[in-house]
């Protein structure tokens, strides 16, 4: 079915069905032009014109669809429904309840109201809609433009919508993206953190076994009575230096990163929100720093003051002693 047949197949419904015109008789043909015009402007922006018998349209909005006088949606899934139905006239009076849909020869429309219709030949549609919650909701004639002057306006607005909502997808993409790379970097950053880490820890046991090398070369000197138990605490540092040293241990290296929370994402967004897909003022925006902070506490003075060395309070597999590395108190 071609589109200006479904929008045909709309004007032959709304003439057919009495029941659901909202028009007096005497306006059923301006309504029926009205619904042509609202059918022509959706396809004149883009939009498609589903027929009333659309399987799909029925199965997903059938209350709606029939409801609408005609259906228009655009191409990212939002339906527009709109309905012409004439004014009535303010404070009509209240209907005798027992009349109220008793006249099986008057319109369900007008039979089921329960203040009588008194027309005022100006029309209005109503329009609902499944996605743009900005829409506007009607649109009627008054004393200086006609209902048909509005059309293609409220057609402008659901076009703007749907850029909006273009433009919206565009961002949370790029944001995911941005989120997406900015998981990368800090990845790569922190493993290169822990990397340093564990060298520093290797070159900070290279300095100790240079020691312990020349403890051993006094000690072969060493004529004092405790001489025995001075070489076994040499030994028992050695055993520990080889069960700490990272350099021979190549099984405990982890590579596995920790899912950083949004402050420690928040330098490498490029200027996105870690909350959401928008941008925040660079004045808000810290700079990123070419290395991430080493997530190990690292101890000063150590070594001639620089970072190499173990840190404080570090409990090692003989535990929390009183000597400067966990080691026994000897």
């Amino acid at each position: 079915m071609t589109q200006d047949t479904a929008i045909e197949a709309w004007v032959d419904r709304f003439r057919d069905d009495r029941d659901n015109q909202y028009v007096s008789e005497q306006h059923v043909q301006r309504a029926a032009a009205i619904i042509r015009l609202i059918g022509t402007s959706a396809l004149d922006r883009g939009f498609a014109v589903p027929p009333p018998d659309d399987g799909d349209l029925l199965r997903l909005h059938r209350e709606d669809a029939t409801w609408a006088h005609i259906v228009c949606a655009t191409d990212d899934g939002v339906t527009y429904f709109l309905r012409v139905q004439e004014v009535c006239a303010p404070n009509a009076p209240r209907r005798p309840a027992s009349s109220v849909g008793a006249d099986p020869d008057e319109p369900r429309w007008l039979a089921c109201r329960v203040r009588e219709f008194i027309g005022t030949g100006l029309l209005q549609i109503s329009i609902r809609t499944d996605g743009d919650v900005a829409c506007r909701r009607s649109a009627k004639d008054t004393a200086t433009s006609s209902l048909e002057e509005k059309i293609p306006s409220a057609f402008n607005e659901f076009a703007s919508a749907m850029e909006r909502r273009r433009k919206d997808r565009r961002e949370r993409a790029e944001w995911e993206e941005a989120k997406r790379r900015a998981r990368e970097r800090y990845a790569c950053d922190r493993l290169m953190a822990d990397m340093d880490h564990q060298a520093e820890q290797y070159l900070a046991m290279a300095r100790r076994r240079e020691f312990l090398s020349a403890l051993e070369r006094a000690l072969e000197r060493y004529e004092g009575a405790d001489r025995v138990q001075v070489a076994r605490r040499i030994a028992l540092l050695r055993e520990r230096v080889d069960a700490e040293d990272p350099g021979l241990h190549p099984e405990r290296i982890d590579i596995a990163v920790p899912e950083p929370d949004d402050a420690r994402l928040a330098p490498y967004m490029d200027g996105w929100s870690v909350d959401g897909p928008y941008r925040i003022s660079s004045m808000g925006t810290r700079e990123r720093t070419r290395r991430i902070e080493s997530p190990w506490p690292q101890e000063t003075g150590a070594y001639g003051g620089g970072t190499v060395g173990a840190i404080p309070d570090y409990a090692g597999p003989y535990g929390t002693g009183s000597g400067r590395y966990g080691e026994p108190d000897f």
